[in-house]
């Protein structure tokens, strides 16, 4: 039997306050974090998958039915890249006036494009390569991650963080992302 499935993860951003709005060009996003916010924002996540057999039969699979999670954060920020046979860096916590950590990060891209992930930058760094599809959302549930040398168990290795995300694209195909951050 041949199985199809689609996935739709929603993400909702709900700000409890009213911060100032830097706007980008790409997508139209906005920060939603101010420097020194005195409120919370909260992130509504709604996850469904959609099974569809070669009979038109489907089966619909909600997680927590269909209530979804609520986290709470303290500041969400919403940015859009536009990449061209290029590459950017979209979290750098070693970078001046970056966040130093993440509780939760979403992509969304219209076109191919690879999320590369690093624990320890620079100094026995630790790679991850994701390729996002275009409009097939992901999303980091922390930034927690392992790190390990080279040929060693993934998870034998030490819990560490992620500490630099960069977004690749090689085609020359205009890709457009956007990327929620909150913590």
């Amino acid at each position: 039997m041949r199985i199809r499935a689609a996935l739709v993860l929603g993400l909702i951003v709900t700000v409890l306050a009213l911060w100032p709005v830097a706007h980008h060009a790409v997508f139209g996003p906005r920060s939603l974090a101010s420097a020194a916010p005195t409120s919370s924002a909260s992130v509504l996540i709604k996850t469904t998958l959609t099974i569809t057999d070669h009979w038109g039969g489907q089966r619909v699979i909600k997680a927590n039915n269909g209530s979804g999670v609520t986290i709470t954060a303290n500041e969400v920020t919403e940015r859009g890249y536009q990449l061209n046979d290029s590459t950017v860096t979209v979290y750098d916590a070693a970078a001046s006036g970056s966040w130093s950590d993440f509780d939760g990060m979403y992509f969304e891209a219209d076109t191919t494009v690879d999320l590369e992930l690093c624990c320890n930058d620079g100094a026995s760094e630790a790679l991850f390569v994701v390729r996002l599809l275009a409009d097939q959302p992901f999303m980091l549930g922390s930034d927690v991650s392992f790190h390990t040398s080279v040929g060693g168990s993934m998870f034998a290795g030490t819990v560490d963080v992620i500490d630099l995300i960069r977004l690749i694209e090689l085609n020359a195909t205009n890709a457009h992302v956007r990327v929620v951050m909150w913590r």
